[in-house]
């Protein structure tokens, strides 16, 4: 599933207001790992993904390391 165009950056502002940049985030149902990405281009380091759907992970494993 896709999210609504701006989801990402909205939610990333939510994020960076309320959040510290070291704590760890797991992003469940992760899809393609995009928005664990945007994390990552904000600074947020420790990053870990968990998607049961295959073709979701395995095409896209590389985006977020």
């Amino acid at each position: 599933m896709r999210c609504a165009p701006g989801t990402h950056e909205a939610a990333g502002e939510l994020i960076t207001r309320h959040v510290p940049r070291d704590v760890k985030v797991c992003d469940l149902a992760s899809g393609t790992g995009a928005f664990l990405a945007r994390l990552r281009d904000l600074d947020y380091r420790n990053l870990n993904a968990v998607e049961l759907n295959v073709e979701h992970c395995s095409a896209h494993r590389l985006l977020v390391e």
